[in-house]
């Protein structure tokens, strides 16, 4: 097989005589392939007749005597076989881009270009992995990518790599550049704090609170002026509500989402939001995601991270466990390795071993009267079958500290 077209292995000859028409066909190769071919399923008549797309009639297969364009082996091939060497060919599609994003990143390092960290970094100094992670996300952007995915166990310094990304690119320009950060809320503050921190000269902006706020934060974008780069900290909840207004505001230079393993399911519906009514596919954005566990439960998770950064490499949902099983983790893990990126703790941060120690307290006597009373009460609710009944019993045992039930008076209290 070569990458273009399969090489015609049969083809059909007719024969006519005088008393009856007979059709024979004629195979190239030897019979043990004729075997092999036979021992598929038989097709449906409707899907044995082969449209006239099926037939090869030009190149150099030429015809038959009659004129009649030579059949290609792989339209008479059955369904099954055809989808094996469909998902063989996409395989080796997706593994071309691979190879060809790794030689870019190998080149982007072999020039040298980033061999310290962004000096508009303040309070900080990078390790060499975090420096690596610099380098292996710019050489994405510089590549042309769409975006990556940057795994690194937690505790890594995923943030200051993300904002050192952010130095970076606006050092490259003088027209100044808009960042997108979106994460969960509970983290908005933690980025702001992040942000003041390391990178006190970038203009931060929050896309949170009510309706009004988040309005003045889109407003405050448009002041800015010729040359200042700014950060927007959205959570996921405004970017649902305002997705419209935000991919209006446009021209973001680099996206950054934090939490992404939320972006695990391909047809949620913050998923989409971003990716199509916020626009974050668009080739002028770079994407990079932030997570520690780029896969929880099941392989699709993964590839929804993958589609997220690199639709156009990875679109073949249907094929992706399959490429998983047959080859292997080795081989499966060239068909992303460029796009992410992960290291852990024990590789690079010099920690001493980690000890557990399991101390058994007993209940004190006021604990174990609590316990008790709850259990008499709850006696019917523990032997029905409402498994309800049975959470709501089992989180008061759990809570049964007195001060939630009496003040330090004896009182009792609602609370």
């Amino acid at each position: 097989q070569s990458s273009e077209h399969m090489a015609p292995a049969a083809v059909k000859k007719r024969k006519a005589d005088a008393d009856e028409t007979e059709e024979e066909e004629v195979v190239d190769g030897n019979e043990e392939e004729e075997e092999e071919w036979s021992d598929e399923d038989e097709l449906e008549d409707d899907e044995d007749d082969v449209d006239e797309q099926a037939w090869e009639s030009s190149g150099d297969e030429g015809g038959d005597d009659e004129g009649r364009p030579r059949r290609s082996v792989r339209s008479r091939l059955p369904r099954s076989s055809q989808y094996r060497i469909d998902a063989a060919r996409e395989r080796s599609w997706v593994k071309e881009q691979a190879d060809k994003v790794l030689s870019a990143l190998s080149a982007f390092e072999g020039t040298g270009s980033i061999t310290t960290q962004p000096s508009a970094l303040r309070n900080c100094k990078m390790h060499n992995y975090q420096l690596d992670g610099l380098r292996w996300a710019a050489g994405l952007l510089q590549h042309g990518t769409g975006g990556g995915i940057l795994a690194d166990e937690m505790g890594l310094g995923k943030t200051l790599q993300a904002i050192a990304l952010m130095a970076h690119l606006d050092a490259a320009t003088s027209a100044g550049c808009r960042h997108l950060v979106v994460a969960p809320l509970s983290t908005i503050s933690g980025w702001t704090d992040q942000l003041s921190r390391f990178y006190p000269s970038l203009t931060v902006l929050r896309h949170t609170g009510t309706a009004a706020s988040r309005a003045e934060a889109r407003a405050g974008l448009s002041r800015l002026g010729f040359g200042q780069s700014c950060a927007l900290l959205a959570s996921y909840e405004s970017v649902l509500a305002d997705g419209d207004s935000l991919r209006k505001c446009g021209g973001w230079s680099c996206a950054v989402i934090d939490e992404a393993h939320r972006l695990k399911n391909r047809d949620s519906v913050v998923y989409r939001c971003l990716l199509d009514e916020l626009g974050l596919g668009a080739p002028t954005t770079f994407t990079l995601l932030l997570t520690g566990t780029p896969v929880h439960n099941h392989p699709s998770d993964l590839f929804n991270l993958l589609h997220f950064v690199a639709p156009s490499v990875f679109d073949d949902a249907a094929g992706w466990e399959k490429w998983i099983a047959d080859g292997g983790p080795g081989t499966s893990s060239s068909l992303w390795s460029p796009f992410l990126l992960r290291r852990l703790k024990a590789d690079h941060l010099k920690l001493p071993p980690k000890v557990e120690v399991t101390l058994l307290t007993p209940l004190t006597e006021m604990q174990r009267d609590w316990y008790l009373a709850v259990l008499r009460r709850n006696s019917k609710a523990l032997g029905a079958a409402s498994g309800r009944a049975m959470n709501n019993v089992l989180a008061a045992l759990r809570c049964d500290f007195p001060a939630h039930k009496h003040t330090h008076q004896g009182t009792h209290t609602h609370k």
